[in-house]
């Protein structure tokens, strides 16, 4: 039976720390004395999520988060919005992609899973499940709403200063972000390391019933493959090296 990983706190570079969750990763980045996190992961882990923003805040002695960004809008990456304190408050920029905000309904909290089983144990529900859009998962209307758009191509004026880099398949507004000074490239869904099931470790897409356009989600990873990153942190699985296909 497969058993997810445990919790893993790693620092990639001087100011850019990954996170691996027991369901997904984030990042956190830092600069001058704030923080911008990317994904929040699901949120029955919001609490080791509060516990992360803590650990980087003692580490670098930031003071503030001052942006939430998304790669994409559900559950597993965007759960913990309205569960850890800290991204609750309403001074806390939250950001994704035009076309990613455009295709979500900002629909209220729902009860769907209720009836189906959902409250099972995550690693024994239909494998769709976890990939169903956020609102659909309890990412309340009010998370939805405070949500802005950011334009693609040009450096994002958040604290580390990540490119978005549009990354469509997975869902069809998902965001990769690059930090050109680090050669990182933060990949979330568009390229993971690993994933339960698929028997083999390095870039790849997450299996194809899990990709809203499965041949987009193809290309993507194609043209991920070409940026000039050394490191790629995925939203599964353990930080991957572009120029060796091997582990960090």
């Amino acid at each position: 039976m497969f058993r997810p990983p445990r919790p893993r706190f790693q620092q990639v570079d001087s100011d850019v720390f990954l996170i691996r969750g027991r369901l997904s990763n984030w990042v956190i980045l830092y600069e001058d004395k704030a923080l911008t996190v990317i994904d929040t992961g699901h949120r029955q882990e919001a609490a080791l999520m509060q516990k992360s923003l803590a650990m980087v805040a003692a580490r670098t002695g930031a003071q503030r988060v001052e942006a939430l960004l998304l790669t994409h809008i559900h559950d597993a990456h965007a759960g913990s919005i309205g569960l850890v304190k800290v991204l609750a408050e309403h001074n806390v920029r939250i950001l994704t992609s035009t076309r990613e905000r455009s295709s979500t309904p900002t629909y209220s909290e729902s009860a769907i899973g209720e009836q189906d089983g959902s409250r099972r144990p995550w690693h024994s529900r239909p494998i769709r499940r976890l990939w169903r859009p956020g609102q659909e998962e309890g990412i309340a209307r009010a998370d939805l709403n405070r949500m802005t758009s950011f334009e693609d191509d040009s450096a994002l004026d958040v604290p580390g200063r990540p490119i978005p880099i549009p990354s469509p398949g997975h869902t069809l507004g998902h965001t990769a972000f690059f930090l050109p000074h680090q050669e990182l490239l933060i990949s979330g869904d568009a390229m993971v390391s690993t994933y339960p099931g698929t028997g083999h470790y390095g870039p790849q897409t997450l299996p194809a019933q899990m990709n809203d356009d499965n041949a987009a989600a193809q290309r993507t990873m194609v043209a991920l493959l070409a940026v000039p990153a050394e490191l790629y942190l995925p939203g599964h699985g353990p930080v991957g090296n572009l120029r060796n296909g091997r582990g960090f």
